[in-house]
């Protein structure tokens, strides 16, 4: 697990959108194939800058259902909460509710 955060008055130089690229960046280059992570729904105004970084969004208490080769995981929400995730592989995405496209070889 890792935190992603800048504080509060470092906002508006980039700072968070540099952080966010090297975290993608390097679970890249070691063959990770999504970002997951939530945020609290009382903080909309922090969704503008993921997106901006390739962060998709669930619905504030939406769960999270990563579809595996061995089945599928349900990550649950509070209502306070939104799931987010970076597909870092052309052959993840995120549809119906489920994040698919996943395979076995990189799972941590």
């Amino acid at each position: 697990m890792e935190w992603l955060l800048s504080m509060e008055g470092s906002w508006g130089h980039g700072l968070g959108h540099r952080l966010a690229g090297d975290l993608v960046r390097s679970h890249t280059r070691q063959g990770y194939q999504a970002v997951l992570g939530g945020i609290h729904a009382r903080k909309p105004y922090l969704a503008p800058c993921y997106e901006a970084d390739g962060f998709r969004f669930l619905p504030p208490g939406a769960p999270l259902d990563p579809r595996l080769p061995v089945g599928r995981l349900r990550y649950p929400a509070e209502p306070s909460m939104r799931h987010l995730m970076c597909p870092l592989s052309p052959a993840v995405s995120y549809r119906a509710g489920e994040l698919q496209g996943l395979s076995a070889s990189r799972l941590s």
